[in-house]
């Protein structure tokens, strides 16, 4: 179900009364398009949701009937029961489609992971595909929501320390999230003009270009109006219509406009498009665009204010890569937290003008955590001396040393141990940490061990902490929380190192997150 995409600003002016003014500021355009937009982004999630309420009533009258005919001894053979099977499934797939539209289009990355990927029309509904017409021929075309690898999630441990805990989406890269009109079959730029405009819809708006090289456009702002002789917009009168030609006047100044033509009167840009000529007076009619402002120059990379976006500071800026395509681009970066614009936390949507479509940090797996110690002291574990011994110690029995799962192990000079009333050695140098869906695994290594990914470095002769390195990158002064790509967290590596403590905070599977488009 397409969306029934709405006239460009919007300029209604009444036909035939005198008195009524046709100059609407740019800003006041504005809003009226983008109420319009907004209203239609809501009468078609009203259709969608319509047609998904329908088609439920129909699948549970079909199961009723079905429940009817399983019990009823009128069933004349198990051909019929299966006609009906296949009608319930029929209606559900039409049913799983139509929520898939109300839903949206949803992506699952790891932590860190991009979210690249190219949206169409089959896709995400809203997204229109299809032909417009120009210089006498059918040019095909579509609409493309691209979401380029610069947009990912983003933690405290690699991305930005101020985050703590929270996980959040984000770029360092403007341009992440592109929309644009994209012309599939080839347009001469040459031939666009007054008289040969190129009609297109943008985030379901009309407009009408008449001018454009690889990187600019002219555009027209104003919709039609038809005039007769003698209608009155604001202090401009249509004093008379031509074969050719409208006499128009403002005040003193009088100016005869061509058919195809457009010109300035008084404080107004006239434009005549169309002349219906008759020889009585009365009857003569054409159609005019009127406006203080009838047209716009923009080049790529201008702010898009015709969409509502500040012209110093916009989020949205013209994408213009003619003849292939016309758009808008993200064009702020989202990753610190002391400017306008943020990076999104879970429940945060980043949406083009009107609403038109969203990207929606929708949710990060549900896991629950296991705070791992690991600290020293010394113990007798082979019942000759006591030595230094690192300990790793759990809430529950999530390590598995051998053929035991237990909830501490000692790691001595000589080996990995456990204890069952006794110290047990066993004869491996590393286990695992198993708890739900994680595994990790710990092993010794010359200057201490390894933490899955992370390696910490000791001093057992003092029984101390030297550093923890993570892909060569000493962390011994991160003193904020740190989150890394799979979930795990810790709290404040530095004074941890200090205090000799350090408390790995394992979730019970790997972290994902989903973003919305819609």
């Amino acid at each position: 179900m397409k969306k029934v995409l709405l006239g460009l600003f919007a300029v209604f002016l009444v036909f035939g009364l005198v008195g009524c003014t046709p100059k609407l500021t740019v800003e006041e355009a504005e809003a009226q398009m983008l109420k319009a937009l907004e209203e239609q982004k809501a009468e078609h999630e009203a259709d969608l949701q319509a047609a998904k309420e329908h088609t439920d009533e129909l699948l549970a009258e079909k199961e009723v009937e079905l429940d009817n005919l399983k019990t009823s001894m009128k069933a004349e053979s198990d051909a019929e029961i299966e006609k009906l099977k296949q009608e319930i499934a029929e209606l559900k797939e039409v049913g799983e489609k139509i929520e898939e539209q109300l839903q949206g289009y949803e992506l699952e990355r790891v932590l860190g992971e991009d979210f690249e990927v190219v949206v169409k029309e089959n896709r995400l509904d809203s997204l229109f595909k299809g032909e417009i017409e120009f210089d006498d021929e059918d040019i095909d075309v579509e609409e493309v929501l691209s979401i380029s690898d610069d947009l990912k999630t983003l933690v405290s441990g690699f991305d930005n320390d101020e985050f703590g805990e929270t996980i959040y989406l984000g770029t360092d890269s403007k341009g992440a999230i592109e929309y644009k009109l994209v012309f599939k079959d080839e347009i001469d730029l040459e031939s666009i003009s007054d008289e040969n405009s190129l009609k297109i819809k943008l985030l379901g708006t009309e407009m009408e270009i008449v001018e454009a090289s690889e990187e600019e456009i002219k555009m027209i702002l104003s919709e039609d109006v038809t005039a007769t002789v003698g209608t009155v917009f604001g202090d401009l009168t249509v004093e008379n219509i031509g074969e050719n030609a409208v006499l128009v006047k403002v005040g003193d100044e009088i100016e005869v406009i061509s058919e195809d033509s457009m010109e300035e009167v008084g404080d107004y840009e006239v434009m005549v498009d169309t002349i219906f000529y008759d020889e009585d007076k009365e009857n003569r009619l054409a159609v005019l665009k009127i406006g203080t402002q009838l047209t716009e120059t923009v080049q790529d990379g201008d702010a898009a204010e015709l969409f509502g976006q500040d012209e110093d500071e916009p989020l949205w800026v013209w994408s213009i890569d003619m003849p292939n395509s016309i758009g808008l681009s993200l064009d702020k970066k989202l990753v610190d937290l002391d400017e306008e614009y943020k990076p999104l936390k879970v429940g945060d949507s980043l949406s083009l003008p009107g609403d038109y479509a969203s990207v929606m940090f929708l949710k990060l797996t549900d896991v629950s955590y296991m705070n791992i110690d690991v600290y020293f002291d010394e113990k007798d574990l082979t019942g000759d001396e006591y030595e230094n011994v690192v300990i790793f110690k759990a809430d529950d029995e999530v390590f598995n040393l051998g053929d035991e799962d237990v909830d501490t192990v000692y790691v001595g000079y000589s080996g990995l141990y456990y204890k069952d009333g006794s110290y047990k050695r066993v004869n491996q140098d590393f286990f695992v940490v198993s708890y739900d869906e994680t595994e990790m695994m710990v092993e010794r290594s010359p200057r201490g061990f390894y933490f899955g990914e992370y390696e910490v470095r000791i001093n057992r002769e003092l029984n101390e902490f030297r550093d923890l390195v993570y892909d060569g990158v000493s962390l011994e002064k991160f003193d904020e929380m740190f989150v890394d790509y799979y979930g795990m967290k810790m709290d404040n590596i530095e004074d941890s190192l200090e205090d000799d403590k350090l408390v790995f905070q394992v979730p019970s599977e790997e972290v994902m997150a989903t973003v919305l488009i819609k």
